[in-house]
């Protein structure tokens, strides 16, 4: 009932429109931009689209990228450990495994 009347006496007569991907999580589209954004939980991402839905190709796009995350974090090691090495409180034996963790909506990768 709240939420009816603080719609009825709103001023943005657009409402948000939202949707629940099952991998990407929430998330709501940008009208002024035309794209679909996070809701902040888990992975950040910005979706091209329309008010229907975000556009496929770029969400087996965005989908891609995720299974390939450990190549990625392979990829990217060196220079993370290098980055760390630059700090004298961080055990210079470990490696970028032992450092970091990848992770978004509660998986780890």
């Amino acid at each position: 009932m709240l939420d009816f009347l603080k719609g009825a006496f709103s001023k943005n007569k657009n409402p948000i429109i939202r949707c629940d991907h099952e991998i990407l999580g929430p998330m709501h589209f940008v009208r002024d931009g035309g794209y679909w954004e996070s809701d902040g939980e888990g992975l950040y991402h910005s979706i091209p689209g329309d008010e229907r839905s975000p556009n496929q190709n770029s969400v087996e796009f965005i989908l891609s990228k995720i299974e390939r995350i450990g190549h990625y974090f392979e990829l990217s090691s060196n220079d993370l450990l290098y980055i760390a090495h630059g700090w004298d409180s961080i055990d210079k034996s470990l490696s970028a495994k032992e450092l970091f963790r990848v992770s978004c909506s509660g998986q780890v990768f």
